[in-house]
């Protein structure tokens, strides 16, 4: 019983709190772009508080005051809002292009600097990553999830994605490898946890050889604690 008032907590307080986060967090990114991520950090912070999880995070003095492609494992829907309250860094997402085309939250996406990718057309896919090393290359950073999707396994990472590795070289950024743990927890009752832990790990530069191995390999020596 308790978990089903968490779960209806959780979804009362996402639609509740529309007003409250999402709305101005979208009007801050036309008017104010420099202070919409105290809005963003309210609104994350908020969802989960309400929702009965504890956020700890470990780490954050390996975060380097420069752009960078933070690299994180993909476990639970909660890991948006983990990032956007609990990671000190003005950063801008990476999405699938699908989900641009939802009506509203598409436009909404793409007002507030969010990258659509679509791997299965090259040509979208090299207009993405050119707008992406841009980006970077003008002081940007971005949150990446460099397996691709969620991942439902058993197994603690997917096979990495190649795109990472090639947009960090092309713009010469450092990637910060940051593990989220507590969402296996949450695929089939997201009751069976009460807390998540961030672990933020050191930032990797873009002249490291084999780059995807390496954040791979660091992401997975954080997870082993989980």
């Amino acid at each position: 019983m308790i978990g089903y008032c968490r779960l209806a907590l959780l979804w009362t307080a996402l639609v509740a709190s529309m007003p409250l986060g999402f709305l101005p967090l979208l009007c801050m990114s036309f008017f104010l772009p420099k202070h919409a991520r105290f809005v963003a950090v309210f609104w994350g912070r908020f969802l989960l508080w309400i929702s009965g999880f504890r956020v700890n995070v470990k780490g954050l003095e390996n975060i380097p005051q420069k752009p960078l492609i933070i690299a994180s494992n993909h476990t639970s829907y909660f890991d948006i809002f983990i990032a956007l309250g609990y990671l000190p860094v003005n950063f801008s997402f990476v999405m699938k292009e699908e989900l641009f085309k939802i009506p509203i939250f598409g436009w909404a996406v793409r007002t507030l600097g969010y990258f659509p990718i679509n791997r299965k057309n090259p040509h979208s896919a090299a207009r993405s990553m050119a707008a992406m090393t841009q980006f970077l290359r003008g002081g940007g950073t971005l949150l990446i999830y460099p397996e691709g999707t969620r991942n439902t396994t058993a197994e603690p990472l997917l096979p990495f994605k190649s795109g990472m590795e090639r947009l960090a070289k092309q713009a010469q950024t450092a990637v910060l490898p940051v593990a989220v743990l507590g969402g296996k927890a949450t695929q089939k009752l997201p009751w069976r946890t009460n807390s998540f832990t961030v672990i933020v790990g050191e930032a990797i530069e873009p002249e490291a050889e084999d780059l995807t191995a390496k954040t791979r390999g660091a992401l997975e020596k954080m997870l082993k604690t989980e």
